[in-house]
């Protein structure tokens, strides 16, 4: 791999936090006071350069983002995404990286780990719920807005090969225009709420193929279209490693795409959302257990304060 010169958004580096709570207690007060909040506690070690990417004056931002840590029984493995940042390529190989010494060096290591990443349930088996690539529908015949009357059905399921009206839309600077569609009402082929999903049954180690239903109401799906008319729909993988609940249930995070609509009132947003789903069934289903809304507001999140901010 060709190292070159470090950069604002070319470095990856992994800090090794150690969380410790600590509850403050105080036996001379009485059992009536209020007990402090549990307070935690981090300590930061050295910073260490797992991959160095592309130099700024090659490119100012897309591939070398997105790291993936996850801890197993005897290492630290991290997964690097670097093919541009577009959604056509998330699912693409990414680059894989090991450390034997808690996080000090660093060596890449074929991309087979995947799965051995996956999440260890209390049955044996190991969970893993890949990146996914977007799905080109470029193809799909977009409804002409003529069409749209105030006798339009907007809960009429479209025929295969056709996208709806759309639900909303929103429009990124550079010629992008994101389409948000209810899943609901897109063609049956585009229309499933499930997430691949690789599963290494227990005191095996070949991981077999799975797609897990998913129950998630509103689901928005939301499709890309380039200056040039490409149409990507976006995919709905989780972004958040799966956890395990103190029951065994298995939990994740996702977040919606670039566009969505509110559950509570049906109502478009051209924000994310973040969606909290469980597992009961060791990864067979999920359900959606919480929805949280980004509430858009300028004067709390200006400009300044840098990321993806709604100024």
């Amino acid at each position: 791999m060709r190292i070159t010169i470090r950069s604002l958004f070319s470095s990856l580096l992994l800090v090794i936090i150690c969380t410790t709570n600590a509850v403050a207690q105080d036996s001379s007060k009485s059992n009536t006071e209020e007990r402090p909040a549990p307070r935690i506690k981090l300590t930061m070690g050295e910073p260490h350069v797992i991959v160095r990417g592309i130099r700024p004056e090659e490119q100012l931002w897309g591939p070398y983002q997105f790291p993936r840590p996850y801890r197993l029984k005897d290492r630290f493995v991290v997964s690097v995404h670097v093919k541009n940042d577009d959604i056509s390529n998330y699912g693409a190989t990414a680059l894989w990286f090991e450390s034997h010494d808690q996080g000090v060096t660093w060596k890449e290591v074929d991309d087979s780990v995947a799965q051995e990443c996956g999440l260890l349930l209390p049955s044996g088996d190991r969970v893993y719920l890949p990146p996914e690539s977007g799905v080109d529908v470029s193809e799909y015949k977009q409804i002409p807005w003529n069409k749209y009357t105030p006798g339009y059905d907007f809960s009429k399921q479209a025929e295969e090969g056709t996208l709806p009206i759309p639900d909303g839309m929103t429009f990124w600077m550079g010629g992008t225009t994101i389409n948000a569609f209810n899943a609901d009402r897109l063609p049956p082929s585009l229309s499933q709420k499930e997430w691949t999903l690789y599963r290494i049954p227990a005191e095996q180690t070949k991981p077999v193929l799975e797609h897990a239903e998913v129950d998630w109401p509103f689901l928005t799906r939301v499709v890309h279209v380039s200056r040039n008319g490409k149409k990507v729909l976006k995919s709905i993988f989780p972004r958040g490693n799966p956890k395990l609940g103190p029951d065994g249930a298995i939990w994740v995070s996702v977040f919606s795409g670039e566009g969505h609509l509110n559950p509570e009132n049906v109502q478009y947003s051209p924000y994310y959302s973040a969606e909290i789903f469980r597992s009961e069934d060791n990864g067979k289903t999920f359900q959606r257990r919480s929805h949280l809304e980004y509430e858009a507001d300028g004067h709390a999140f200006p400009y300044k304060s840098g990321g993806f901010s709604d100024s």
